[in-house]
C-alpha cells in the first residue's frame, strides 16, 4: 500500500513559496500572516461592495480596517474555534476566519449580539443540556389584558 501524501494547506503553501525568498525560520511567520492577510482582503472586499459608493480612499481605508482587524483577532479565534472542532492543526482555520472577519465588515454591530446569544446558547446546552433564552420584555397591561381575553 501507498502512503498517501499529506495534505498541503494555504499555510503550509504559502510558507514553501516564501522559503524561496527568505529564510524558513521567517518564511514560517510570513506564511500565516500571509494567509490571513489573503483572506480578509477578499473578505472585505466582498462588504466593500455591500457599502454605498464612496472615494478610492474610503475604500482603501476600509480594505485596511478589515484586514488589520483579522491580522489581530483570526488566530486567537482560530484556535478557539479548533478547541471544539478538534482538527489536526487550527492552521487549516485561518483562511476562513481572516475571510469571514473581513467580510462581515461594517456590519459587526448587528453581528455581535447575535453571535453572543448563539455562544450564550452553545455554552448552556454544553453545560446544562438546555439551552439559553434571552429576556422577553415584560408585555405592557394593555396587551397581556387583550391576550387573558378582557377586552373583546
Amino acid at each position: 500500500m501507498t502512503p498517501t501524501p499529506p495534505h498541503i494547506d494555504p499555510v503550509s503553501a504559502a510558507v514553501a513559496l516564501l522559503t524561496a525568498f527568505v529564510s524558513p525560520a521567517i518564511a514560517n511567520v510570513m506564511g500565516v500572516y500571509s494567509v490571513i492577510f489573503i483572506g480578509a482582503a477578499f473578505g472585505s472586499g466582498w462588504a466593500l461592495m455591500r457599502r454605498e459608493k464612496g472615494s478610492l480612499f474610503s475604500a482603501i481605508c476600509f480594505v485596511l480596517l478589515m484586514t488589520g482587524t483579522a491580522t489581530f483577532t483570526t488566530v486567537g479565534l482560530s484556535q478557539l474555534l479548533n478547541k471544539y472542532i478538534e482538527l489536526s492543526d487550527s492552521n487549516l482555520l485561518l483562511g476562513p476566519v481572516a475571510l469571514l472577519i473581513g467580510a462581515v465588515g461594517h456590519d459587526w454591530p448587528r453581528v455581535v449580539p447575535v453571535l453572543f446569544n448563539f455562544i450564550l446558547d452553545f455554552a448552556m446546552k454544553f453545560r446544562t443540556g438546555s439551552g439559553y433564552t434571552p429576556p422577553q420584555p415584560a408585555p405592557d397591561s394593555e396587551t397581556e389584558e387583550h391576550y387573558a381575553g378582557g377586552d373583546r
